[in-house]
């Protein structure tokens, strides 16, 4: 009898066989235990995104490589997080590269294909966009499906989805998507990050929230500045909260799409900062959560200070398609200073 046991994830270096029979003169015999960490074991499997990690490539510029011609829509579709726009190329191979904003700890790419999956596909990254590292290589040919969520279909013309973990400790500033296949369309281009890196605003974004009122909530207390200061633009102003956490939000006029927030911490940013929206100042719906502790720095800028009276500045893109009036904040460490809080909509005004 040979039972094969194929876990989705190994986070262990031992493996413990217990072996039960039917009575006590029973003999379990084994000849051999074959553990296997490459996926090629049992083929280059589909892989969706681990729970907790963190899209960083939403709103990423995109740029052909290797003289790649964009055809059928613009390359900011591949990252704008809608599945319903798209682009890719036409009588050449898609190549072209992501730009994350800096160095990120990086674990899996996904790649939403509206056709033409069927060839070699291969995730690379990079420091400079110069020198590449494969990282990804599966063949999506009819029969294969490597790393391929559709592996039923005979049809190049359908959607299917590459998902694929990249190697341990994969870290670089640029992703590369080649794919060895023509007339190929790509709706949309996900990589996703172990942790929850700062994320610079995309360019292109509006600043929406200068100049928004800001009120205390759930009975928090203004200290060390009127709240006013932490919309009015200047980094050397600052307000927060003495002995409470701080907890408080900001009225945008309208409800509008939200797309990024940046918080300026002066000081203190050391433990749960959340980001929420809300249509009315009631109901409020947590989009973001970053674990600031040292060792940590979830959506923080500084990763290497240990000191957290140090400046510092936590940035994080909201989920696609986020919208709201209100955008609340909460600190969860108390003395907490902010110099200034800005939200950040892909639409103007």
């Amino acid at each position: 009898v040979i039972i094969n046991i194929r876990f989705a994830e190994l986070m262990t270096t031992k493996i413990r066989v217990i072996c039960y029979v039917g009575d006590t003169a029973g003999i379990t015999r084994i000849d051999s235990i074959e553990v296997y960490n490459d996926a090629s074991a049992y083929g280059k499997l589909y892989a969706e995104p681990p729970p907790g990690w963190v899209l960083v490539s939403q709103g990423a510029p995109v740029t052909p490589y290797n003289g790649m011609i964009v055809h059928d829509g613009v390359q900011s579709n591949l990252t704008d997080g809608n599945l319903g726009t798209l682009s890719g190329a036409s009588t050449e191979f898609i190549d072209l590269y992501l730009d994350l904003g800096q160095k990120k700890s990086l674990g899996y790419v996904t790649i939403h294909y509206a056709r033409h999956w069927n060839k070699t596909n291969k995730v690379y990254v990079s420091d400079d966009a110069v020198n590449w590292t494969e990282v990804v290589s599966g063949d999506g040919g009819i029969g294969k499906y490597e790393y391929l969520q559709n592996t039923t279909t005979t049809s190049i013309t359908d959607l299917n989805v590459f998902g694929a973990l990249l190697p341990a400790n994969t870290t670089g500033r640029y992703v590369r998507i080649s794919s060895d296949q023509v007339y190929v369309n790509i709706n949309e281009i996900q990589v996703y990050s172990t942790n929850a890196p700062y994320v610079v605003p995309p360019s292109g974004m509006h600043l929406i929230s200068q100049g928004a009122p800001v009120t205390p909530y759930n009975g928090m207390i203004i200290h060390d500045g009127v709240q006013s200061n932490l919309t009015d633009g200047n980094l050397g102003t600052l307000s927060g909260a003495s002995t409470e956490f701080i907890d408080l939000y900001l009225d945008l006029g309208q409800k509008k799409s939200l797309d990024y927030v940046t918080i300026h911490y002066a000081r203190h940013w050391n433990k749960t900062n959340k980001v929420y929206v809300s249509d009315d100042a009631t109901n409020w719906t947590e989009v973001v959560s970053g674990d600031g502790g040292i060792g940590k720095y979830e959506y923080l800028l500084n990763t290497t200070t240990t000191n957290i009276l140090d400046h510092n500045v936590f940035g994080a893109m909201l989920p696609a398609n986020t919208k709201g009036r209100y955008v609340r904040i909460s600190s969860d460490q108390v003395y907490v200073n902010i110099n200034e809080i800005q939200v950040y909509s892909k639409d103007a005004g």
